[in-house]
């Protein structure tokens, strides 16, 4: 039977998080929920042990839940588990489930809030003006709308320009493929070929016209990546920064580094192996407009039956994130190992790592490629940029030339 009273609900969710299967299939649970939505403090307490184990390790065992509870002080009442397991638990319940507790949380506050603006109010009159708050917010969320209700905005905003999108820097690629906020793009290489050197270019660009970023780089800590952006944005060569082999020029330039880097709009990730949980996370602190991720094989993933799967949630995931956040991501992405044996062929779709849903997710997909006939004297100074997916218009193929002094693409 479904829960049939604030106990019931509160209990059925912590029974939830606790159980690895729900964390697998879905972490909103700990993204929409706070300590203070819980009334008994027994739950409260677990709700934030359960939190923090997921965030530092990206999994819950009730043990270990039992155990930092115990040294906490709290007791947890035996029949926890016993009583949990007879409420039907699905993800349908356990949206409503959570409704439930925002809802009363939001009572409460509204509640406490005008008993301070009138402590003489009455019972009944609280009451009443929290069902005017209800009525005018209505009961469930709107999921469908009639083309009349934004036909008007819609050609007001067509009119104003306003879905031109977000500009990286290169003229080809925004010409075709339009980037714009919600919209998932993947950039797709080979080893060393400059998935991070051209996601790196496109946030410089990005940072020049002030555009609130934030950068995922997984192999780096903030200040390497921080090595990558200062040349493309000064005249300090790249191959100084591993050596610290500065010039008394370059010192010069470095002595004015901070008032260039402070302005930035900039927010680094500092984590090697992000989860879906920690994207959001951080997307919602730095309020980004961009989200560059480097890349999608270090990205921590739930554990499905294949990695296949792995992949493909964690894509619908990160496209969601894109549409409900209304932000432009860049995602790099390596490609499968066999194309390392025929480098003189370009990528194609199939070679996207191990699961179709990365271009099926993908609004755009772009391979950078080095074309073996390219080389001259060992050095490649020129890729190729291949449009190969455009969901909002028409492939194509270009040129980048690679200034490797600067990591300048241009």
């Amino acid at each position: 039977m479904p829960a049939n009273d604030v106990t019931d609900v509160e209990r059925v969710i912590i029974y939830s998080l606790i159980k690895p299967h729900y964390l697998l299939m879905d972490d909103s649970a700990l993204l929409e929920l706070s300590p203070e939505y819980f009334a008994d403090n027994v739950m409260r307490a677990m709700f934030i042990v359960i939190r923090s184990l997921y965030e530092s390790k990206g999994c819950v065992d009730s043990i270990v839940v039992y155990a930092e509870m115990d040294k906490l002080g709290f007791e947890v009442p035996n029949d926890l588990l016993y009583s949990a397991e007879h409420l039907n638990v699905n993800p349908e319940l356990m949206r409503q489930y959570i409704e439930i507790l925002k809802e009363r949380h939001f009572k409460k506050k509204i509640a406490d809030e005008l008993k301070i603006a009138n402590p003489d109010i009455t019972h009944e009159k609280l009451n009443e003006l929290i069902k005017l708050a209800e009525d005018r917010d209505g009961k469930s969320k709107q999921i469908t709308v009639h083309i009349k209700e934004f036909a008007e905005q819609y050609c007001k905003d067509l009119l104003s320009k306003k879905y031109e999108g977000i500009d990286t820097g290169y003229h080809t690629y925004d010409n075709n493929v339009h980037p714009q906020a919600g919209d998932l793009e993947v950039i797709g290489a080979r080893t060393n070929v400059g998935k991070t050197v051209f996601l790196t270019n496109i946030l410089a660009n990005m940072l020049r016209r002030h555009i609130p970023c934030l950068y995922c780089p997984t192999e780096m800590r903030p200040a390497q990546l921080v090595d990558r952006i200062v040349p493309l944005m000064s005249a300090i060569k790249a191959d100084t920064f591993r050596s610290r082999g500065f010039s008394i020029e370059d010192m010069a330039h470095i002595s004015n580094l901070p008032s260039l880097l402070k302005p930035m709009p900039l927010s680094i990730m500092d984590i090697a192996s992000p989860s879906m949980y920690d994207i959001k996370q951080s997307v919602r602190h730095s309020q980004c407009k961009v989200l560059l991720l480097d890349y999608l094989g270090r990205c921590s993933m739930s554990h499905e039956q294949t990695r296949m799967r792995e992949i493909e949630k964690f894509m619908v995931d990160l496209k969601s994130l894109c549409l409900n956040e209304n932000i432009l991501c860049f995602l790099a992405v390596q490609l499968t190992r066999a194309t390392d044996f025929n480098k003189n062929s370009s990528p194609r779709l199939a070679d996207l790592s191990d699961s179709s849903a990365i271009e099926k997710e993908a609004d755009s997909v772009c391979f950078l490629w080095k074309d073996p006939a390219s080389l001259v004297g060992g050095r490649v100074d020129t890729i190729s940029a291949i449009i190969a997916k455009n969901r909002h218009g028409r492939l194509n193929e270009f040129s980048i030339l690679f200034n490797r002094d600067s990591l300048k693409m241009t």
